[in-house]
Formats: structure tokens, sequence, C-alpha cells
């Protein structure tokens, strides 16, 4: 009766797991170190995606195909599950026939007997549909990664170009504009002639000043000639100067060299960290730093505003600091944000070494 009872339990054990979509299975390993299968479902099916005779594998249908740059962490893993009785949870690939690679996740549970032998009551999962998919997001993720920095590329190229006609052609027609109703003026006798001339020629200097400022807000000039501490400074000055803002800025002891584009990447982020500060931090004090070290250059801006929970940044703000990010991460390079309600928000970015092309003493 009870080999009868026996048989029963295993047959109903066999028709609950028949409906599983995994392997499950029940796995011993011995006190001499040798494997055997107690148990296996006959959903090989759903692992493997086609049947796979248990005959020809000796203890683990799918397993003993392990893909060869698996095999060493696959053993790895029971091992150390076995060691430290701790669950066995693995990832990795297998090659079922006709040669076609799938990817499993086995997941199971260690439970030691009297003797010192080893069960693992268990499942293996197929996740070869979910990892296609996700090497399909993580592709089209660089895919719009590289477009993204294309598009700022582009886009600076545009700034940089419309930066200089403004300067060089405009700026060029208003000087002489300007110098010409000088000399006008200096030949006027009648004074109402004379009024409306040097009228003209305030107007012309304020648009001068203006397609001058225009020009550098789109590529600040002392960027191209100075170099970035040099741009950072001059911003700084013209940001936070005209409005009343106290600040300080720590330069580097060493001079700091980078290409353009990095350069421009770096200096576009203070350039929107700087903004914020400006527009929504209400701050009286402003600290910059710009530090060059074997491990990278960084850059902080703290100030003494109104702070804000990180956790719960206006829409307002986040596209600024979401284009902050993407730029920081395009460098190789981490973006950080550290603000409190009440005290201020500092502002953090590192670039590696790599991308500094030299330095000076």
């Amino acid at each position: 009766m009870q080999d009868i009872s026996l048989h029963d339990d295993g047959l109903r054990i066999e028709a609950i797991t028949a409906n599983v979509p995994a392997l499950v299975f029940q796995l011993q390993q011995c006190t001499d170190g040798s494997l055997k299968s107690l148990f296996t479902s006959k959903a090989v099916t759903a692992v493997c995606g086609e049947p796979c005779p248990v005959s020809d594998i000796p203890w683990l249908p799918c397993v003993s195909n392990l893909h060869p740059d698996d095999h060493e962490s696959f053993f790895a893993a029971m091992r150390l599950s076995a060691q430290k009785h701790t669950h066995w949870n693995w990832e990795g690939r297998v090659i079922v026939p006709p040669g076609d690679v799938k990817w499993i996740n086995l997941r199971a549970v260690p439970r030691t007997l009297a003797d010192g032998a080893t069960i693992w009551d268990g499942i293996i999962l197929n996740i070869t549909l979910s990892k296609q998919r996700e090497d399909e997001s993580q592709h089209a993720r660089e895919l719009l990664e590289k477009l993204s920095g294309h598009v700022q590329s582009a886009r600076e190229d545009e700034r940089t170009k419309i930066a200089r006609e403004i300067h060089d052609e405009l700026g060029g027609i208003l000087s002489t504009l300007k110098m010409d109703l000088g000399w006008l003026a200096k030949r006027m006798h009648d004074p109402v002639l004379l009024e409306r001339t040097q009228a003209m020629s305030q107007l012309t200097m304020e648009a001068l000043h203006t397609a001058r400022r225009v020009a550098a807000d789109l590529r600040p000039a002392a960027l191209d000639n100075l170099g970035l501490a040099a741009a950072i400074e001059e911003h700084s000055a013209t940001l936070l100067g005209q409005r009343g803002i106290a600040y300080s800025f720590t330069p580097p002891l060493q001079e700091v060299v980078l290409d353009d584009q990095h350069a421009t990447a770096i200096f576009r982020i203070f350039q929107e960290s700087l903004t914020n500060v400006v527009r929504h931090a209400a701050a009286s004090s402003v600290e910059i730093g710009l530090m060059l070290a074997p491990d990278g250059l960084t850059i902080s801006i703290s100030d003494n505003g109104n702070g804000m929970d990180p956790e719960r940044i206006p829409s307002f703000q986040s596209y600024g600091i979401l284009g902050m990010q993407e730029r920081a991460k395009q460098l190789g390079g981490e973006l950080s944000i550290s603000s409190t309600p009440g005290h201020g928000t500092t502002v953090y970015l590192h670039v590696p070494s790599s991308l500094v092309d030299n330095t000076t003493p």
C-alpha cells in the first residue's frame, strides 16, 4: 500500500509540474561530490525550446550543454550554495540542438541531509526572449545616445558658426556704423540733427553690446582663446556679478587642456548649473571650484540658496538636469547633486583623466 501511495504521489507531482512553464528539478550532490538527479519534470521544451531526451543527459536536462564561457560560473554558484547553504541563483547560456544558444535562469533552495549530502529543489526558466528584448533595448539606448551626441555636436557647430557671424560680421558692421555716426556728429551744426545723431550712435552701441552678448552666450570666445578655466571665470563674472550675487572661483593649479568637444560639453554643464542657481536658488553667494587630480577633472558649484529635495525636482528644472546628466554620461563622467531644502545646493561634475590631453605645471 505504501508503494502505491508513493507512486500516486509521484504521478500527482508529475501532473502538476508538467503544466508549469519551467523545468522543475531535484538534484543531489553526494558526499563524494557526484551529482544525481532525483526528479526532473517533463517540461524540457519550456526550457530548451524543443524536446530533449533525458536519457542523453546524465543528471540535469539542458545544463549538461552549458556554454563554454558560462561553465565555470555555473559550478562556482553551485559550490557556493552548498558551502554557505544559500540560494543557488544563476543565469547563463546553454547550447541545444541543432546548436542554438538559449538563456536560462536557475533558482534552487539547498537542504543538507544527515550524511552531509546536499539536495536542491529548484526550477529552470527559459529567459531567452527577455534577454533578446533586453539586448534590443540596450542597442536602442546606445543608438539613442549616439544620436543625442551627434545632435549636440551638430548644435554646437551651428552655435559656433552663428556666434562667429554675429561677432565678426554683424559686430563689424555695427562698429563701422558707430564710427561713421561719430564722424557725422563732429560735423553737425544743427542741434536737433546733432542730438538725433548722438541718439543713433547710442542705439548702435547698445546693439553692438547686444550682439557681443548674444555671440558670447552662443559660444564664449574665452573657451576658444583662453581655455575652460578662463571661460568659467568670465561666465561667472557676467552671470553672477551683474546680478549682485557674490561668488568665488578657485582655478586649478595646473593648466587644463581639453579638446574642443570635451571642453564645450563640460562648459555647457557648468553653464546650465549656474543658470539654475540664478533662476531658482535665490542665492546670495556661490562658490565655484575647478580641480585637476590624477583621477580626472572635477567642477563644483555650491550655493547658499533655497535648496531642494533631489527626489522632488520640479519638471521645469528636471529637463535641464537630465541634459546635464546626459552630457556627463557621454563624457564618461559622473554628475551628482547634493541638496537640502533651506541649505543650498552643490553640483559636482567629475570626468576621467583620459579626457585631459595635457597638463603643465
